[in-house]
């Protein structure tokens, strides 16, 4: 999620602290920031199973835990970049509504 940008702010952090955990391979701070909120709406998400770019849509345009993705926050601090936003959402959410993974991968 982190490379395709559809990771939020506080899931952003969480991969940094949890890196650097895993790192010092700190086993109580690895239990206790895989126990938090962020951590369990990340792994409450369905897999991606045989349609990736269905998944990683999903997880770009809509919010997690009130959250938006960096790739929302940042199209809609562009010029024009709320109208700009809204198109994406209304073209992904198109092919999503009948499962065209093979048309949000072009």
């Amino acid at each position: 999620m982190h490379f395709e940008l559809s990771i939020t702010e506080a899931e952003e952090s969480l991969r940094s602290k949890l890196y650097e955990a895993l790192y010092a391979a700190d086993e109580a701070k690895i239990k206790a920031l895989m126990s938090s909120p962020t951590a369990e709406a990340v792994r409450a998400l369905p897999t991606d199973g045989e349609t990736p770019f269905l998944a990683r849509a999903r997880r770009t345009i809509y919010p997690r835990n009130g959250q938006y993705s960096l790739m929302r926050n940042a199209a809609r601090s562009l010029l024009d970049g709320q109208s700009h936003w809204a198109r994406i959402v209304r073209d992904l959410e198109g092919l999503l509504a009948t499962n065209d993974d093979a048309g949000i991968f072009r």
